[in-house]
């Protein structure tokens, strides 16, 4: 039979043991559980051009009517006003790295809750699904019938 005071220390190192195997389990334990949850490098270079829209509809007071004019506004933009975006290259920032096109940007699209469901967007896409970007700085794969409800007027 354990004596009092060690049968305390060992409840103590056991419940030490037990919380150290919550945290690690809890943190994923290895850098592959972060890396699954960053988004592709294709939404986040999509991203770029949302940020820019939002920036442009600060500054301006209302939104660019294409995607011509933001980027024209862009390139008045100090370099490291475009770097706080990620953007080194403002060209190869306005181009999906999928499809190759220049992305097209809505004027006016579906809302939802207030926000633009349909943003930026890619003018064909990869496999019969389009990137697409909304105001509320989200990216999403989407087929063509989803891309026709949310952006009616791109046929």
């Amino acid at each position: 039979m354990l004596n009092p005071s060690t049968g305390f220390k060992l409840t103590r190192l056991l419940g030490l043991l037990l919380a150290c195997a919550l945290v690690v389990g809890c943190t994923g334990g290895s850098k592959q559980g972060h890396a699954a949850k960053e988004q592709p490098a294709e939404n986040n270079h999509i991203l770029k051009v949302v940020s820019l829209w939002q920036d442009y509809k600060t500054a301006i007071g209302h939104a660019p009517a294409n995607a011509d004019e933001l980027k024209t506004w862009a390139k008045q933009q100090d370099q490291a006003k475009l770097t706080t975006h990620g953007i080194d290259d403002l060209d190869k920032a306005f181009v999906s790295p999928r499809d190759n096109q220049p992305y097209g940007l809505v004027q006016t699209g579906t809302q939802m809750g207030g926000m633009t469901k349909v943003l930026v967007y890619e003018k064909t896409g990869v496999n019969g699904k389009r990137l697409t970007a909304s105001s509320m700085g989200t990216a999403a794969e989407v087929d063509d019938q989803e891309f026709k409800r949310w952006v009616p007027e791109q046929k």
